[in-house]
Order: C-alpha cells, then structure tokens, then sequence
C-alpha cells in the first residue's frame, strides 16, 4: 500500500467512519510506516481538541457542521464570487478550517487556523502554470462551459490571468466569456464581457469586450488583493492547526495536501481584481475542496460544490438556480505549474489601445523622500518595497512605505492633513479600541489586518497580510502616541470589554464560539453594538438595549421562533434574530449565518 492510499484511507475513516473495504493491509502499512502514522496520531489529536468540521446549515449540534459561515459585502460586492474569481480563489484561498470548541458543546464556529503555516512556507519568486476550468450552472441553455488559459507571476505585483472559452455555444448570439486580467506594480488592466443578467442572455450581451484600468496603482492597494496575496496565500492563514482535512496525495506530479474552505473564506481576497466578465455565482458557504502544494502551498486542483441549507436553496431559486446538492459547479486544475520560472518578458502587457486607464495619483519616490522612518521593529527578513506619495485633487497627500519577504508584506500609510470626520484608513465600522499603555489609544479593523493611530497633527494607518499582533507591532514602533477619538467621530463610543461592562453592567457577550477575533464594542446610551469578525470577513453584529418590546416586523416573511425559551422571531431577508429578555432586546443580525447558527450563538451568551 501506497503512503498517499493509506492517508487517502486514513481521513475517510476519521471523517466518515470506516468502510467497508478491510482494514488489515491499512493496519499494517501504519504499524511499519512513521510518516503515516504520525498522520494518523496527528489528526486524532486534533479532532480530539478542536474538532474540526466542514460548516454549512448546522441542523444540530451532534450533526456535522458542512460550510461556514460569512457577510456579503454591501453594494456592488454582494455578488458573490464568479466562477472567473473562483479561478483565482484556487491561488488565494488558505489552508482555512472549521474548527468547534470541545469544551460545553458544539458552537458556531468558523475557520482560524494559522501562523506556524505560514513560517515554513517556502518563498515563492515566480510562477509559470496551465488552467484548465469547468463550470456548470451558468445558464440553463449552457449547463456546462469550458476554459483554458495560463498564470504568470513575479513577486510580489505582477500577475497576468488569461482564460480563453472553448464553450460551444448553441448559436453565435452567445458571446464567449474570455476574460484578462494583468497586474504589473502600478498599472493593472481587465478585459471581458460586460455582465449581463442571466434570464437577459444572450442578447444583452455586447459584442466587443469591456477594458478597464489604472494607471499610477500605489503598492498593494485596499481595493483589490496583492498579487502576492493570490498566490502566496498568507491572507487567507489564520488561525492554527493541522493541514490535513482532506488527506494526502500526488497531483500533477507534486506532494498535495487537501483542505476544505468555503466561497466566502476566499471573498475578501477576490473582490476588486476579477471585476469583469459573465459568470454565475455562488452562495457563501458553498463548499470548496483545494488541494495545495506542500511546499509552496499553491493549488493545484480545486472544486466548488452547493452547501446544503434552507438559506442556500431560497437564495438559488430567486436567482433561477438548479442546482443538484450533488453538483460539481466549478472546477479548476493547474498543470505544468513551473515554480520560480521567470515569465516571459512579455508576460504583462500593457493595457490596449482604447482601455480605460484613470491615474490613481501614486506618486513613487525614494523611501528617504517620503517622510516615514523606519519602523522599530519589523518581521525578520522584511526588505524596503515600493514608497511613494498619494495625491489626489479631493484628498489629503499620503505618505506611504511598504516591505516583503516575498511571502508576506506591510504597508505604513501617513498624513498630516486628515480632515476626514472619523479614523484614517477605511477601518469600516467593525473598529476595536486598543489602550496600549506607553503607545496610547491603537484602533484595529478587518479582522486585526488594518490597524490606525489618531496622533497629534498626525494619523496612521498599518496594514499588511501578516497577523494582528504583528501589524500591532509594527504600528506601536513609530514613536507615534495615540490619542481618543474626537467625541464628533463615530469611533468615541467604542469601548474595550471592560469599559462595556461598567457602562452597562448585565451586558451579555457571546462564550465558547470560534473563529472570530475579538469584538469591537460600541455603547450609545443606553445601547450596545458588538461586532465579531472571523476570517474570510465573516461577521456578526449583535445589539443590545434596554426596552420590553420589539418593534413591528417590517417584513412580511417575519417568523416566530424560540430563543433561549423566549418567543422571538426571525426575518430571512435581514438575516436578523429578535427577541426581549431581562428588561432588554436583543438582535443578532448577520446575512449569510443560517438561523440555527443565529440560535446557537444565542444559546451562548453570557454575561460580561
């Protein structure tokens, strides 16, 4: 028996139970191979202390978890993830698992597994590699469309995707989807079909391709992943554990280890580069099976398959899916993957004649002419990048210095002349106060990778794909004193644990839950808004305030439903749980945890 058989056999056992095949020769094989039963003492430990699961519905708490739990993103990005993205999903997407705390019972739980990964992975300097991909679902005249194309990439930002559509179409009315997408440091260009409602094809589609662009892109913008993020995936590590979910085995030649993620885990990493071409979509916590290197952690082989829940077959059927709880709706497989081959020297063009390319107002200079000192302490091997400023007509000029290691990078962002009415930084409303001691007040966003100081006649932000207390490191070493918010930005009413309990003593938090990083609390009056971030932007928000009654519903779906022995109701469209317990009401709201996730985190809430 081969090693990668017996670890084959090995995860079905501990996952599914033991089939029906003997189990003499696989006894065997363990009692006189170290490497697989190393395997095996390694993931009995792990289930045993943090039961890893895949999350979807949860039905109950003795049922396997199938798919975890995420936010779509207001706006223009809660189109969730095409099948063009999930191409890249395959290289940003992170050895992520679900994991339940043993202790009290099953919980909500979500993916935090981590850093030690990251520390071993080998560095990856270029990249030359096929794509082959299928899709099924898109529409119900093309159930399936095929792809091919290639990835080149130079650390840390230049990459180019190109896909080609060798879908036949039943008449030349269908426009094929081929899609481009090219990054090189401060230019990056996308071109593809416009998108175009499904029930509308293929009419509505436009004959020639859409090209957009910028020009003049500072390092490692916010509105799109790193390059180096897409195929190292350092931001898609988080959390710790073991490696091995799916098991162990030869793909395309190289030594793969499989995991499992789900669409909205790999979310935030493709939202803002894959903006354009004709895709379907996929559901949050539709399942992703990846397998990666083990060296390099690239993938090589990936699959997305529907979650099974009541919210994914509702949210299917508004959008005319059919999808068979069986079906394989996205495939991908990288061949002939050439790790530290230079590409070609034409490997990223620039934009065509007539692209769309606005000047995005980075201004490179070298790191002495910035501003920026260096920080006192940074990540071992961390080299000086890309530095410049950003000048736009309506901004403040923003002084910036960033550094890599070619696995990971960091970005220090300063400016003397924010006039903005809350932090700098786009930290979002999930902001968590930190007092630091000898650095004063720190703010920290987005899961703990955006972290801001409010200084005197100074503001900074730090951001960065390596770990909270890391980036909160490198922010604390400026020599910046932070001070409090101004009491007219929104960031004066957040309090730490602590300063929540004295305001409002009897506050009920959540306990025993996974997967989220600590929560950012705001008090306002005589009410509290809490606001959990887990990977893969995973978010929920509960409020508390006191009150005897809750509003009228004002939606017509509006269900009762029990919670902690007390009638409340659930409203599907808001995502939002509602009921009244001692003197107050309470709502857990979030748009893609299904309602018994809602009730679980319920059932755990204790007080402060």
């Amino acid at each position: 028996m081969r090693c990668d058989e017996a670890t084959e056999r090995l995860s079905h056992a501990l996952d599914r139970g033991p089939d029906d095949r003997s189990t003499a020769e696989l006894d065997a094989h363990v009692a006189s191979c170290p490497a697989c039963r190393a395997f095996r003492d390694t993931s009995l430990r792990v289930r045993h202390h943090l039961r890893f699961e895949v999350l979807s519905h949860v039905p109950d708490v003795e049922a396997r978890v199938q798919a975890a739990v995420a936010r779509p993103t207001p706006g223009a990005r809660r189109r969730w993830l095409a099948p063009a993205a999930a191409v890249v999903a395959g290289i940003v997407a992170g050895a992520a698992f679900i994991g339940l705390r043993p202790t009290g019972g099953p919980d909500v739980a979500a993916a935090n597994l981590s850093g030690p990964v990251l520390s071993a992975q080998r560095r990856v300097d270029a990249l030359v590699a096929q794509v082959h991909v299928t899709e099924r679902g898109w529409h119900p005249d093309v159930p399936v469309r095929t792809y091919s194309g290639h990835i080149d990439y130079r650390a840390p930002e230049s990459i180019a995707i190109d896909l080609v559509d060798d879908t036949r179409y039943p008449s030349t009315a269908w426009k094929p989807n081929n899609v481009t997408t090219v990054v090189s440091q401060g230019t990056d260009w996308r071109s593809g079909p416009a998108a175009c409602p499904r029930e509308s094809q293929p009419s509505c589609t436009p004959a020639a391709p859409r090209v957009l662009g910028s020009v003049d892109r500072e390092p490692f913008p916010d509105a799109a992943p790193a390059p180096l993020d897409l195929v190292v995936p350092v931001r898609s590590l988080a959390g710790g554990g073991d490696e091995t979910l799916l098991g162990r085995r030869r793909i395309a030649g190289r030594s793969a280890i499989g995991v499992q993620v789900t669409a909205a885990q790999v979310e935030p990493l493709l939202a803002g580069l894959v903006q354009t071409g004709n895709w379907r979509e996929f559901y949050p916590s539709d399942r992703v099976e990846l397998w990666l290197d083990r060296e390099s952690f690239v993938p090589l082989d990936l699959k997305v398959l529907p979650a099974r829940s009541a919210e994914r077959e509702r949210w299917a059927a508004h959008r005319g899916y059919s999808d068979s709880p069986r079906a394989t709706l996205l495939e991908l497989a990288l061949d002939d993957v050439r790790l530290d081959q230079a590409p070609a020297a034409d490997a990223f063009p620039a934009p065509p004649p007539g692209a769309v390319t606005p000047s995005l107002g980075f201004r490179e200079l070298p790191a002495d002419q910035v501003g920026i000192s260096e920080p006192g302490w940074l990540p071992a091997d961390m080299a000086p990048y890309r530095a410049g400023l950003v000048q736009t007509p309506n901004g403040p000029t923003v002084a910036e210095r960033t550094w890599s290691d070619g696995r990971a990078w960091v970005k220090v962002r300063v400016t003397h002349d924010w006039t903005g009415n809350r932090l700098f930084g786009d930290l979002g409303d999930g902001v968590r106060r930190i007092d630091s001691g000898a650095s004063g007040t720190v703010y920290s966003s987005d899961g703990g990778r955006r972290i801001a100081i409010h200084g005197a006649a100074v503001d900074v932000a730090v951001s960065g794909s390596l770990g909270e207390e890391e980036l909160f490191r490198v922010a604390t070493s400026l020599g910046i004193a932070g001070e409090p918010a101004p009491p007219t930005w929104p960031e004066a009413s957040l309090v730490t644990g602590p300063g929540a309990a004295r305001a409002l003593p009897g506050l009920l938090m959540p306990e025993r839950i996974g997967g989220f990083g600590k929560p950012a609390i705001r008090v306002d009056g005589d009410a509290a808004t809490v606001t959990y971030t887990g990977a893969g932007a995973r978010e929920f928000v509960l409020v508390q305030t006191r009150g005897t009654s809750l509003a009228p519903p004002v939606e017509i779906d509006a269900r009762g439903v029990d919670v902690r022995g007390r009638t409340g109701r659930y409203s599907p469209d808001r995502g939002e749980l509602e009921w009244v317990e001692r003197g107050a009401t309470f709502s857990i709201r979030s748009q893609s945890l299904s309602l018994s996730e809602l009730l679980r985190i319920a059932a755990h809430l204790e007080p402060m």
